[in-house]
Formats: structure tokens, sequence, C-alpha cells
């Protein structure tokens, strides 16, 4: 899983910096590393799945393949990872945006982590909603009106 993560973010950071919206990639990766825990720090992992011939994808339909593989056999975890990664391209962009501010690593870190955690919640919830609301409520309320 974390191979995929790996291969998919990075094939959309890819795109993402050559639309110029994220020019200083090197510097903000610089920003996280001293600013994340040292528990979050995988560059052994990064450095081992680059050398160890990881498929990054290079067309959509590669990427949308590998995401719906990643679904069917870990969902919670390729759900929080997606999240994660429309977060940090999403407030990247928003951010980018800003004149004369420098990237705020903490703000992007907030909207990652509230985005992984939503997704878990939602990922939780669905099912016992799905499961229990069959309409009624929203039928009952017309019917009554």
């Amino acid at each position: 899983m974390p191979r995929l993560i790996l291969a998919i973010s990075l094939a959309l950071l890819s795109q993402v910096s050559s639309l110029g919206v994220v020019s200083n990639m090197p510097s903000l990766i610089q920003q996280y590393d001293t600013l994340s825990p040292a528990f979050m720090h995988h560059s052994s992992l990064i450095a081992s799945s680059l050398q160890s011939g990881i498929h990054i994808p290079t067309s959509a339909s590669d990427i949308y393949s590998m995401y719906k593989q990643a679904l069917s056999t870990d969902p919670l975890e390729t759900k929080c990872a997606t999240g994660a990664v429309l977060a940090i391209i999403g407030d990247a962009i928003a951010q980018s945006r800003e004149p004369d501010t420098e990237y705020d690593t903490k703000r992007a870190s907030a909207f990652i982590l509230f985005d992984m955690s939503y997704r878990a919640l939602q990922h939780l919830a669905f099912p016992i909603i799905t499961d229990h609301c069959h309409g009624q409520y929203i039928l009952g309320a017309i019917a009554a009106s």
C-alpha cells in the first residue's frame, strides 16, 4: 500500500508542479522535513521503493486501475491517502493564490489531518447509514407536506 500511495502522489505532484502551481517543491519538502516529527520520516521507505523499480503511473488509466485495486484490497487506507493527497494539492493551489506569503506547512498539515479523519468517519458511518436509512424519513416528510 505505501508504494501505491507514493506512486500516485508522485504522479499527481508532478502534474501540479508542471502547471506551475507548486514551483518550489524542493523547498516545501525541506520545510516539511524540519517541521514533521521524527516518526513521520520515511525517507528509507521512499528510497527503497524508488530503487526497487516502483511503477509510477504515466496515464490516467494506470492511475485509475491502481486506485480501483487499492480500494478493493485496502479501502480505509486508500480513502485516507486519497484525502491526504487531495488536501495537500488543494491547499497548495489555494496558498499559491495568496500573494507575498510563504507556504504554511502547519496549515497544510491541518487540512491533511482533517481530510483523512473525515474520510475515516465516512468509511465507518456510510455503511450504517445505508443499512438503516432507506428513504423512509424523506418519503414521510414529503407525504406529510
